[in-house]
């Protein structure tokens, strides 16, 4: 369903990921545990499709629909 080959992720210059590489297949159940600012939410907004790989591959299936409630889901709500 989703795979990521070396993928890397951030803002703008910043890194925030590197070199990730991992398959979730169907079925996967996954859980992301960590300390603050290890990019748990970096990671989330990137299988969302909120930002950007900024390098390598990263592919997803193509009938595969993400939804995630945001650490901060207000700034995500639409009021209209």
């Amino acid at each position: 369903m989703i795979s990521l080959d070396g993928a890397s992720a951030g803002y703008g210059d910043k890194t925030i990921l590197r070199n990730i590489n991992m398959r979730i297949d169907p079925g996967d159940r996954i859980a992301l545990i960590g300390v603050n600012g290890n990019g748990k939410s970096t990671f989330v907004k990137l299988l969302a499709g909120d930002i950007k790989p900024m390098s390598d591959t990263f592919a997803k299936g193509k009938k595969l629909e993400i939804a995630h409630f945001a650490q901060h889901q207000m700034d995500k709500l639409k009021p209209e």
